[in-house]
């Protein structure tokens, strides 16, 4: 572990924050608590209640399948349609997922020769299942997947310096 940020945040906020190691091996940057991560999983927990928020508001419907929501996603032949439920509780039948394609588009794309059980009895945790749940939110919403993130989650939270997706940029 080159570096890295730890923060101690109780009821009254902030009580301490400190930055250790490096942030660029290759340049001798020094880790700032400044520094931006990406949180990795932990955003499944945001995406959960985004969409949660929107099945609540009557946006979308827990138990509709995902291809309601996103109508030109192609699922392998003779596919189940896995629901917005089964994919929120990794039962969705897709277990896959994968970071080499270019983006979420790609990686959906990528599902025209997945098969998918119906009613799957396994929990397979699915990193693709939860990008599904953006897109399909975002399609439903109008609105990009940030800034649903942004509105429904972050700033109701106080979390003014979150971002719902972090860019090479930042």
């Amino acid at each position: 572990l080159p570096g890295g940020v730890i923060a101690l945040v109780g009821p009254t906020g902030v009580l301490h924050q400190g930055a250790f190691g490096s942030a660029d091996l290759e340049r001798g940057l020094p880790m700032t608590t400044d520094h931006v991560f990406q949180i990795g999983s932990i955003s499944k927990v945001f995406t959960a209640l985004t969409v949660t928020e929107l099945a609540w508001r009557g946006l979308l419907s827990l138990d509709e399948p995902i291809t309601d929501l996103l109508p030109w996603l192609a699922l392998g032949p003779e596919a189940a349609r896995p629901t917005v439920r089964e994919l929120l509780s990794h039962m969705g039948g897709l277990v896959m997922g994968a970071d080499f394609p270019p983006d979420d588009l790609a990686q959906a794309w990528r599902l025209r020769d997945t098969v998918v059980a119906p009613h799957p009895t396994r929990f397979h945790y699915s990193n693709v299942g939860f990008m599904l749940l953006g897109l399909g939110a975002s399609a439903r919403a109008g609105r990009p997947w940030p800034e649903l993130v942004r509105e429904i989650l972050l700033e109701p939270l106080g979390m003014t310096r979150s971002v719902a997706s972090v860019t090479e940029a930042d």
